[in-house]
């Protein structure tokens, strides 16, 4: 039953591990893994877990799955990071109080932005184009809100704007959501008018009275303008096709709304002038007076200018008018004749215009001989080449032209006819050296015309025959145009397939007699014959009738077929594979893979391609590493990480690598194929690491993939199956130890027994896939199953077998029992005495083993019970006083029975006494006046003192009971008394009570004088005082007593102090002192008494009154009789009163109704209401005057004096700051001795400051001794010093998780600290916390770095309908100072059924907010894939947008990934399978890299940026940053800690530094580059260059040789970039877009390189430039061609005789039976070995899973 059961087990395993492999999609490519395929791995992964599959295969197939897992974790989840490149709508933005102001004009409604950036820096201070180190800046106003440009980098797209006020902003923090604006900007949008006057050259336009020829026009203003008054023509004005009438006084009118042309065209009246006709020209353009027309009026006595103006190569050649030639005047090849228009005269013109060129004659012949003349050759060769009568100019002669030869292999090599070449130049032949008497010679001449002003230049190349005497005919090789061959390694087949594909015939050059020949009659010139279009030199060897001749022709070299071939086998496990892959034919090479699940149930995948060489895979020759094998080359890649996607990759480098370019398209396409035929087979394993020449050796079954894989060959792709069966003979399964006879083992045993099995093979121990089982019930009933031994006490079976692995074993059980032991338990001690003292006293009991042994860890119950009481049973020992018995007993456990039950442990005794005697101490206490009204009770420790006999536990209960008679006390010395209750604790006999004594202390009590004065003359006023004290026991200052001021003696003029007198009636109670301060008495001048007689505007009297002033006072102000002016009237005249002789003054009254009353509120610019006061003034008035308030408050003084607007309420608002005063600081040491005085400004009213005020006024080498508040005592301070020796200056910087600094400051600790403590800490950051509060470490540097992060609030989020109805309320957590958050944090939240109505910012008011929710209808979900610009899947996010948008905006967004940022913020357009793609690209972080030596002292520190998530760099990225006179220690990958990086450097003097000077193929230097090397290297690595030229590359990479001279020479070549070109015709309308290769920095390119991609039947309109648009894309403009005449046919050629056919080669080797295919191998009609292209031949690999499944099966039956 058992062996049915784990059968069935392994067949359900089988199933499951197939379902769930065929479930998982097929991935593209290794990033592209989604979140559906981690779901199916990680289930696949838990099933294989419940069916006891390894958790090796567990593990493996977990990292598969989740590699590219993508989480966020709870914070970012509630708040995820604001996007980088997104402005948000409400971001805070603040005005910068220096703003600028500045006009910037804009020619149109687009401009790009780096041109609006420009304009701003041009225009304002702003710096803003500072790439990486400048600001991120956005551009605010009319409706727009545009980022223009991201960390000093401008964009580049372009803006519309508009006429009106922009502000310029710029990014305050990180994340982009603070900004600040820096100016505000009045944008002029203005256009450009162009007039375009024709026709007339005394025409023209008048702006404003003035000629101008353009004008600029701001947006939606009108342009008005007049022509000039021509005699005799007439004036048409359009704006574009749409003519412009002229109002009545001839003046036209615009309004344009972009840049515009206007014509004003000059026509001459018809009936005054004379007429030009121009006969129709080809090849050139005539025109009349500037104008190109058919027919032209000139006025009468007008000049009439003709210019001719040839086309591209022409020439002007002759210039007619009315039939008569004349003669024209050239200049740049243009002809211009000038003439007068005479009176009833009209004219015609006629132009000729000829193609400029040198004529050749046919078959030109040149005699020459050695020693002939320089200037005889050169008139032989004109006048043999050249034909004078077809030649334009006809009038050519040798003067005219040069005349080279070609004396080497390229057109580089044009020479003077006496050329003689040097003793290098080994490739160079002079002139008709080659030519000997009776042989002739081909020279290749070059005679060149350079052209005048007439004619352009022209040259013309032609072969002649230098003649000597030879009288054997000429002969010549006809060969095929378009031969071709099939590829082939063995040179003699390829001369054979040479021949068969050229076909040569040879003539007689003179006859075109056929000459017979043989294949011996040729002989071949080639490189290697691979793939492609190769040139091959043929030479007929010539014979005694004809001279031998020689062509080169191209042959196209075709790929040969080839065969995979895979030796399917099968063998047991410890046996070894015969060779798997093989080809036909053999140079055909191999790449073979291998596919499978081991016995392990891992994935197994290997590589065999050792034996296959670089040069082998590209069918030709790879500089330098050619002969490297692909599998070193893999390793040198990748090392042991290899994985078997990346083949591709490798590939297309080898690629890369093939001079002159390389195609291993087919390859590619071959292994893309077998990579789908293993994700088929064995879905998940494509991301195993792959092992490299090696084949499988576990027990499984294989896939093998064998594809041929060599340039030069068709690859052919071929599958086949690998099977490695368990071994099942000589094998025994053994357990690892044998049990007692009876199967019984002790616990102690238990945990030394060596449990598990063992497998041999032929009795040698082997690893295999061993699994044990042990079942089995607890000592306690409990049933369980595991696969680690069981060793608690129990009856259990232990199983071994051998599960999928190497080896096939039946499997062995047996039945163990682990018993437990037995105890016996004793008192140590089983009676105790013991004083009462608060702790428990036990009785110890112990439990011993079998072998008598105290038993450690087991601890047995002892119960105890009052013996007196009989209750109080607990297994706590005794602590208060009184007699109990204890009883112990033990219940056993899992390793040791229960102890039986003995007199021993049944009964102890524990016995504590009272204690006798005890005291408690009430100790002194001190207070002042009115602190305490009542002492009772009074405990703790501030007051009380119990001795050591009272233990701590009882103190409080003790002192709670404890009553003092003690109560509220005039200020002296009482006693406190105290009595406790007896009984109080029966733990007692006596606790005695010891009295305290209570000091009282007055309360102190501060006054301040009235100030008081009087005239000189006049009796002393009362002395009176002031006081704000707010006195004990509701006490009313008349409670201090009787005080009595006095004042220092004198009666002049003056201030006098105040002091206290007789102190004694002041109550004892209190503690009364006086401070003088400003307030004195003071004695003032003499004075006189003013009648004041208010009058009303008549001069009637009102009323009449006094008022005292100054003996010498001649006027007063009307402030000073505000309060005498009777009711119902007020002052006509507000200001200074004259005071008359007779001491009298009148102050004339207006009944009150021209006035009104207003009410000025004093607030502080943070808004605070601080005081009011009301005003009367004139009832029109709408200001005040700050200079008419008399009421401002104490301590405070108006902002701005001056006029302030009365409102409509009759307020009016001054707006006031603390007035401050100077402090007189004085420094002491600690011993009270002056050390400096300084001053500082306080408000005020302030009574105290902080020491932080002082910081920077502390004198050098002392400091502060206490840090906090120093009083301030009449406008003085001291504050105590201390030598600087035992402190320090420590610098806390404040950052954020992510390293952003947000603060700092200055703390001053002890010298020898290495900490701070964050609760000194006093400027945290406003709306940030410390994550980590406590201990911070003081770094070297003495600064201490602090993380911080931002505080969160609750917010509660109402949810309602459109009706404004309750549907749902949650909360949410933002940052603390958050006034809004965007609906993506509460998607989450929204109720099933319904959706947000509108989605943005949601404003936060009070810690609330309410979003609008509509049921679901209007909406779809769009699903946004982030990838990168190389087309990587970096995650997903999901949006709701209204259901007939067809975009989204990328500020919607909230989960753009980590370390990544938008390339192009916007709209993104929704595909139809409502998916959007967003473009992103790492962000990038700064890291500083301190430099220091081999002894790690610091030499320099600098940064460098990297991207945001790197842990480390490479040292090439610092190489510019090394100090002078230093180098690298060490060059590769330096860690990246904290943001920061170590670098060691040593001194100069191991190395050299090499000059790198960069040329081309012709040999210019294009650049240079210094590169530092070891002193001895005598080369460079290629791959150490950083500074290749810009649009060049390398043409050889690889090691280059060092030069004497410490340079070296790098050969690059011009990078090539893809143009499309498109064809239109003359109207615009495309013809035909096709495409070229130019170099990477052509802006332009000849239509000489397009000569061959015109469309048939179209030829170009112009010869010439094409410009290359910047998006690499050019217009070329064709016209329908004219069809040529037909040429005459020439006559038909002798039919060549038929050549033999060649003889059949022989058949190549045949391959051995092991190279050559088997049966089931071949390729057939019905089964053919597929090429590449071909369906994946999965079948074979189906079979091999299949396969799999029932040797499984079948194992397990077995």
């Amino acid at each position: 039953m058992k062996k049915q059961y784990l059968a069935k087990r392994l067949f359900a395993l089988i199933l499951a591990v197939s379902v769930c492999a065929a479930a998982i999609p097929v991935p593209v490519r290794a990033e592209e893994t989604t979140a559906s395929q981690e779901t199916d791995v990680s289930e696949e992964t838990t099933a294989s877990q419940e069916t006891d599959v390894s958790e090796e295969t567990a593990a493996s197939e977990e990292e598969t799955g989740q590699q590219d897992a993508f989480t966020l974790s709870e914070e970012q989840q509630d708040d995820p990071m604001p996007e980088m490149e997104n402005d948000s709508p409400s971001a805070e933005v603040q005005t910068q109080e220096q703003a600028e102001s500045a006009v910037v004009e804009v020619n149109g409604n687009q401009i790009k932005k780096s041109e609006l950036v420009q304009k701003i820096e041009e225009a304002t201070s702003l710096k803003i184009n500072q790439p990486l180190e400048g600001p991120t800046v956005r551009l605010v106003g009319n409706g727009a809100e545009e980022r223009i440009a991201t960390k000093g980098v401008p964009h580049t797209e372009n803006l519309s704007l508009k006429s009106g006020q922009y502000e310029v902003q710029f990014s305050t923090n990180f994340f982009d959501t603070k900004w600040e604006v820096k100016a505000i900007l009045e944008m002029k949008v203005f256009y450009q008018v162009n007039f375009n006057v024709t026709g007339a050259p005394e025409g023209g336009v008048l702006v404003d009275g003035a000629e101008s020829s353009t004008a600029k026009v701001y947006e939606n203003q009108s342009l008005t303008f007049q022509t000039k008054a021509v005699s005799g023509y007439e004036v048409t004005v359009k704006n574009g096709e749409e003519v412009i009438t002229p109002d009545e006084n001839g003046n036209y009118t615009i309004t344009p709304s972009a840049n515009q042309e206007v014509s004003v065209i000059y026509q001459v009246k018809e009936a005054e002038g004379s007429k030009v006709t121009v006969e129709a020209t080809e090849n050139g353009k005539v025109t009349i007076n500037g104008k190109e027309a058919s027919e032209v009026i000139v006025p009468v006595g007008g000049q009439i200018v003709i210019e001719a103006t040839p086309g591209n190569g022409y020439a002007v050649t002759a210039i007619a008018v009315n039939g008569e030639a004349k003669t024209p005047a050239f200049e740049e090849r243009k002809g211009k004749v000038t003439l007068n228009a005479e009176e009833g005269q009209d004219y015609t013109v006629s132009v000729t215009f000829k193609k400029a060129q040198i004529a050749g004659k046919d078959d030109p012949t040149v005699s020459f001989y050695k020693g002939q003349k320089k200037e005889i050759t050169l008139q032989k060769i004109f006048d043999a080449v050249v034909d004078g009568t077809n030649s334009v100019p006809d009038t050519l002669s040798l003067q005219d032209v040069t005349i080279q030869y070609k004396a080497g292999l390229t057109d580089l090599t044009w020479k003077e006819i006496d050329y003689i070449p040097g003793a290098l130049e080994v490739t160079f032949h002079e002139f008709g050296e080659k030519a000997t008497e009776g042989k002739p010679a081909s020279e290749k001449v070059r005679i060149q015309y350079g052209g005048n002003e007439q004619y352009p230049g022209s040259k013309i190349t032609k072969d002649i025959t230098v003649t000597w005497e030879d009288s054997r005919p000429e002969t010549l090789i006809e060969v095929r145009q378009d031969a071709s061959m099939i590829y082939s390694s063995e040179d003699a087949e390829v001369k054979e397939r040479l021949y068969q594909a050229l076909q040569p015939v040879v003539k007689n050059s003179e006859t075109g007699e056929i000459i017979e020949t043989t294949a011996e009659d040729f002989t071949y010139q080639y490189e290697k014959m691979t793939v492609g279009t190769k040139s091959v030199t043929l030479t007929y060897k010539g014979n005694d009738a004809y001279k031998g001749s020689t062509v080169t022709a191209n042959v196209l070299v075709e790929k040969a077929d080839s065969y995979a071939i895979v030796n399917s086998q099968n063998i047991t496990y410890g046996e070894t594979f015969e060779p798997v892959f093989s080809s036909s034919p053999l140079d055909a090479n191999v790449i073979g893979i291998i596919a499978g699940a081991d016995s392990s149930m891992g994935g197994y995948l290997s590589l065999e391609a050792s034996s296959i060489t670089l040069n082998d895979l590209a069918g030709t020759e790879i500089p330098v590493i050619g002969t490297t094998s692909l599998q070193k080359f893999i390793t040198d890649m990748y090392g042991d990480e290899f994985k078997i996607r990346q083949l591709t990759d490798v590939i297309q480098k080898i690629a890369n690598l093939i001079p002159e370019g390389g195609n291993l398209g087919e390859i590619l396409d071959g292994i893309n194929q077998a990579i789908t035929i293993i994700d088929q087979v064995a879905p998940g394993i494509l991301d195993t690491k792959v092992v490299l020449g090696k084949t499988p050796e576990k027990a499984g079954i294989y896939t093998a993939i064998g594809i041929t894989a060599n340039a030069n060959y068709k690859t052919s792709v071929n599958v086949g199956i690998l099977t490695v069966s368990p071994k099942t003979t000589n094998l025994k399964l053994k357990f690892c130890q044998e049990l007692p006879e009876n199967g019984k083992i002790k616990y102690t045993e238990a945990k030394e027994f060596q449990f598990g099995a063992q497998l041999y093979d032929e009795e040698k121990p082997v690893e295999s896939n061993l699994q044990m089982l042990y079942t089995g019930v607890k000592w306690n009933g409990q049933p369980v199953v595991s696969s680690e031994p069981i060793l608690e006490p129990g009856t259990y079976i232990e199983s071994a077998c051998v599960l999928n692995g190497d080896y096939a074993v039946a499997p062995i059980s047996r039945k163990y029992l682990v018993e437990r032991e037995e105890t016996v338990l004793k008192f140590e001690q089983r009676k105790l005495t013991a004083t009462y003292d608060g702790k428990e006293h036990p009785l110890k009991a112990v439990i011993y083993g079998e072998d008598g042994k105290p038993i450690e860890g087991v601890e047995p119950t002892v119960i105890y019970t009052n013996i007196k009481t009989g209750l109080d049973v607990t297994t706590q020992a005794p602590v208060d006083a009184g007699n109990y018995m204890a009883t112990a007993f033990f219940a056993g456990n899992e390793q040791y029975k229960p102890s039986k039950i003995t007199a021993e442990n049944l009964f102890g005794t524990v016995k504590i006494k009272r204690v006798e005697y005890a005291e408690v101490q009430i100790c002194d206490l001190t207070t002042t006046y009115g602190d305490l009204t009542e002492l009772t009770p009074v405990y703790g420790e501030t007051y009380v003192v119990t001795d050591e006999r009272i233990p701590e536990k009882d103190r409080d209960g003790i002192l709670k009971e404890l009553h003092c008679t003690d109560s509220t006390h005039p200020a002296g010395t009482h006693e406190i008394a105290g009595t406790l209750r007896d009984g109080l604790n029966g733990n007692y006999k006596h606790i005695e009570v010891l009295p305290g004594t209570h000091t009282v202390k007055p309360y102190e009590v501060t006054i301040w004088p009235s100030a008081v004065s009087k005239y000189e003359g006049e009796e002393d006023p009362e002395l009176t005082w002031n006081c704000e004290a707010t006195l004990p026991n509701g006490e009313t200052l008349a409670s201090l007593g009787d005080i009595i001021l006095t004042r220092e003696s004198g009666e002049e003029a003056g201030t006098y102090d105040i002091f206290l007198s007789d102190e004694s009636k002041i109550n004892a109670n209190y503690q009364v002192t006086l401070i003088n301060g400003e307030d004195k008495f003071e004695i003032k001048p003499g004075h006189k008494t003013i009648i004041l007689n208010f009058v009303d505007e008549s001069g009637n009297p009102v009323l009449s009154t006094d008022i005292k002033v100054e003996s010498d006072t001649t006027y007063f102000h009307t402030s000073l009789i505000q309060d005498k002016v009777p009711s119902s009237w007020e002052l006509k005249d507000v200001g200074d009163i004259a005071i008359a002789e007779d001491n009298t003054a009148t102050v004339v009254l207006r009944e009150k109704a021209h006035t009104k009353d207003v009410t000025v509120n004093y607030v502080t610019e943070d808004g605070e209401n601080v005081g009011t006061e009301s005003v009367t003034v004139e009832k029109d008035y709408d200001y005040i005057e700050t200079s008419w308030l008399k009421e401002v408050p104490e301590y405070y003084e108006i902002v701005e004096p001056g006029k302030v607007t009365i409102g409509e309420d009759n307020t009016a608002e001054v707006v006031v700051r603390k007035t401050m005063k100077n402090v007189i600081v004085n420094f002491v040491d600690e011993s009270g001795n002056p050390v400096l005085s300084t001053d500082i400004k306080v408000e005020s009213d302030a009574t105290y400051f902080h020491t932080s005020l002082i910081q920077d006024k502390i004198p050098s080498g002392w400091e502060l001794k206490d840090v906090g508040d120093v009083a301030i005592v009449g406008n003085t301070a001291t504050v105590v010093l201390r030598e600087k020796a035992h402190t320090k200056d420590v610098t806390v910087n404040y950052v954020t998780e992510d390293g952003e600094n947000v603060g700092t400051e200055s703390v001053t600790v002890e010298k020898d600290y290495d900490y701070i403590e964050t609760s000194w800490l006093k400027e945290v950051p406003e709306y940030y916390e410390i994550v980590e509060p406590g201990k911070v470490t003081i770094g070297e540097d003495n600064t201490a770095e602090v993380v911080v992060r931002k505080t969160m609030k609750n917010v509660i989020v109402n949810f309602v309908d459109e009706s404004g109805n309750p549907v749902l309320s949650t909360d949410i957590k933002v940052e603390s100072d958050a006034t809004y958050f965007h609906t993506s944090l509460i998607q989450d939240k929204i109720p099933s059924g319904w959706e947000l109505k509108d989605v943005g910012d949601v404003a936060i008011v009070g810690n609330t907010a309410t979003v609008v929710l509509r049921e679901k209808a209007h909406t779809k979900d769009v699903t946004v894939n982030y990838v990168t610009e190389d087309g990587e899947n970096v995650g997903t996010e999901s949006v709701t947008v209204e259901k007939d948008y067809d975009y989204i905006e990328t500020s919607w967004l909230k989960e753009v990934p980590e370390y990544y940022e938008i390339v192009e913020p916007g709209k993104v357009t929704i595909g139809e399978d409502n998916t959007a793609e967003v473009v992103v690209r790492k962000t990038m972080k700064n890291v500083i890299v301190n430099f220091v030596d081999e002894s790690g002292n610091p030499v320099l520190s600098t940064d460098i940026k990297v991207e945001s998530d790197a842990t480390y760099f490479h040292t090439s990225l610092i190489q510019d940053k090394i100090p002078s006179g230093w180098e690298l220690k060490d060059v590769g990958d330096v860690a990246i800690v904290g943001n920061t990086a170590t670098v060691v450097l040593r001194e100069k003097a191991h190395t050299k530094d090499v000059t790198v000077n960069y040329v081309t193929e012709d040999g210019e230097n294009v650049g240079t580059e210094s590169v530092t090397v070891e002193k001895d290297y005598d080369y460079i690595e290629t791959s150490w260059l950083k500074e290749v030229p810009e649009y060049y590359e390398i043409v050889e990479p690889g090691k280059v040789t060092i030069g004497e001279d410490n340079t070296a020479e790098v050969v690059v070549r011009k990078t090539m970039k893809n143009v499309i070109v498109n064809f239109v015709d003359e109207s615009g309308n495309l013809v035909f877009s096709t495409d070229i290769e130019v170099e990477s920095d052509a802006t332009y390119f000849h239509t000489s390189l397009i000569q061959d991609k015109i469309p048939s039947g179209w030829e170009l309109k112009e010869v010439g430039d094409i410009a290359i648009a910047e998006d690499n894309t050019a217009t070329v403009v064709l016209r329908a061609s004219k069809k040529p005449e037909e040429p005459n046919k020439p006559e038909e050629p002798d039919k060549p005789e038929k050549p033999e056919k060649p003889n059949k080669p022989e058949n190549p080797d045949k391959p051995s039976d092991s190279d050559r295919p088997s049966e089931s191998e071949k390729p057939s009609d019905s089964h053919k070995v597929p090429m590449t292209g071909d369906q994946s031949p999965v079948g074979m690999a189906a079979l091999g899973l299949l396969a799999s499944m029932g040797l499984l099966i079948s194992r397990k039956r077995k």
